[in-house]
């Protein structure tokens, strides 16, 4: 048919016999039109247009089968997500982007145009960057939920295996269950600066390949996520866990070993009968040592052997058939029947024996204990290590540096700990079998990085110079890994030549 003539029928019009050229054809499509006027009528009134061709319909079925990929994955992630709320911002926004470009499509083939639709979605501003979207808190929520159970069940474990050593101050020395768990919740904080990275790793590794196996990731990358945005909730986590460790290092932690240390100052001296153990030789001091043969329940004993020698001309030797302690608020007495006193002169070579029905010991006055106990290392504030007293020696100078230096870089390592999972999961190609290669390595690398930052911070106790090195170890993965995430982070296999096209003859 001439165009004349198909223009014509677009419009709505019988085509004439000057513009068709041919009567038959005329007739043929005058029928067609006739048969058909309502759904041309309908087509017209919404402004798509009436296409006879059937290679025009299979064109058009086509474009929408090849519709863009984007839209498709962002709307099936709607579908799964509808309950969740986690792409509540994300996806309203792609939704606007693909009616604006069908509307454009659309106004371009003569169909109609909203300039709402055709409006340019609005720029972000800078306070929009920094705003946590609800894909965001998504991601940070998971990532938090499961570091605090990691952190929690390795502290419970390491816990555990700590306290044993405090149980015997129950069972055999007689010690209260409340100064026990004192001294249990005491030595926490001493692992939790280890602790807390290890299970932000763990978390960060889980989540992620947790999203990748469920392929919620692909459809935040697809929607146009880069790999460092999916990394921003990471960073908040390790921002959370830094800010709790530097607390931790600054204050918690040398206030919980001071108050053990002192608790145990106070236990040893003053309660010395928890010390004790059947059948064992106790020195309680350099000069002073006891032995008990048995102990009961209502802390009577039998067998006491006590051997004084603070003074070196004239020492003293106790026993007794039995005995029972005493723990007052004035320190351990000790309350001997039936037993003897000798006690030896050097300078005449006399001994002389005193024999007793009843005898009564003050176990602290035995004792050379000093009156201020020196505060190590572990015990001290920040600003006690980095300006301690002018009368310390070398030696424990050293060590107040070190650990100082040691405080402020613990802090650190969290960020490098987050970002090994990331750079080993995020970049690199997507593969439907599983990521267990990535897996594996980034527990590699997690353990390479702890191996080598307990050694650097062992050789800085002995070498100033190896200070500077905590540092830039505990830094050094996280700038590592920041590059992988830029550049295309780490790919396995070989690349793969495009096969060669044949050149037409």
């Amino acid at each position: 048919m001439p165009p004349n003539g198909r223009a014509a029928i677009r419009a709505g019009q019988a085509p004439t016999a000057d513009q068709s050229g041919d009567r038959s054809v005329f007739s043929s499509s005058s029928a067609r039109l006739s048969s058909s006027s309502a759904i041309r009528r309908s087509w017209l009134e919404r402004g798509v247009g009436w296409v006879p061709a059937i290679s025009r319909n299979r064109s058009a079925r086509c474009r929408k089968k090849r519709a863009s990929w984007r839209e498709i994955i962002c709307s099936l992630n709607e579908l799964r997500c509808r309950n969740r709320g986690a792409l509540q911002q994300v996806l309203p926004e792609r939704r606007m982007r693909g009616e604006w470009r069908r509307n454009a499509v659309a106004g371009a083939g003569g169909g109609p145009y909203d300039p709402a639709l055709m409006t340019p979605l609005p720029q972000l501003t800078t306070l929009d960057r920094f705003r946590l979207s609800s894909l965001d808190r998504y991601i940070l929520r998971q990532c938090l939920s499961v570091t605090l159970f990691v952190t929690a069940a390795l502290s419970a474990a390491v816990w555990l295996a700590q306290s044993l050593r405090l149980v015997d101050l129950i069972v055999n020395r007689g010690l209260a269950a409340e100064v026990f768990l004192y001294l249990a919740m005491l030595i926490l904080p001493r692992f939790i600066d280890i602790v807390l990275p290890i299970g932000a790793f763990i978390a960060v590794l889980f989540v992620f390949n947790k999203l990748t196996s469920e392929s919620e990731l692909v459809v935040m990358r697809a929607s146009g996520l880069s790999p460092l945005a999916l990394a921003k909730p990471v960073m908040i986590l390790a921002g959370i866990g830094f800010v709790g460790l530097m607390s931790l290092s600054a204050y918690f932690l040398p206030a919980s070993n001071r108050e053990f240390k002192d608790l145990q100052f106070e236990i040893r001296n003053r309660f010395v009968s928890s010390l004790l153990q059947e059948g064992t030789f106790t020195t309680i001091s350099d000069k002073l040592t006891i032995y008990i043969g048995s102990r009961n329940e209502r802390g009577e004993i039998s067998g006491v052997l006590i051997n004084d020698e603070r003074d070196p001309q004239q020492p003293v030797t106790i026993f007794a058939e039995r005995g029972a302690f005493a723990d007052t608020t004035e320190g351990s007495r000790i309350i001997l029947v039936n037993g003897n006193r000798q006690r030896y002169e050097r300078a005449s070579g006399k001994l002389s024996v005193l024999t007793f029905e009843r005898y009564t010991l003050d176990l602290a006055m035995l004792r050379d204990a000093p009156v201020v106990r020196f505060r190590e290392a572990q015990e001290r504030f920040l600003g006690e290590l980095f300006f301690p007293p002018g009368d310390l020696d070398a030696t424990n100078y050293r060590n107040f540096l070190v650990e100082g230096h040691q405080r402020l870089a613990v802090p650190l390592s969290i960020f490098s700990f987050v970002i090994i999972p990331l750079a080993c999961l995020l970049p690199g190609e997507f593969n439907r079998r599983g990521q267990l290669k990535r897996v594996l390595l980034a527990v590699v690398f997690a353990l390479v990085f702890q191996s080598t930052d307990l050694g650097i911070k062992n050789l800085a106790a002995s070498h100033y110079a190896a200070i500077p090195l905590m540092y830039v170890i505990d830094l050094l993965p996280l700038a590592l890994g920041f590059g992988m995430l830029l550049f295309g982070g780490i790919r396995f296999g070989f690349w793969r030549p495009a096969a060669a096209v044949a050149e037409p003859a």
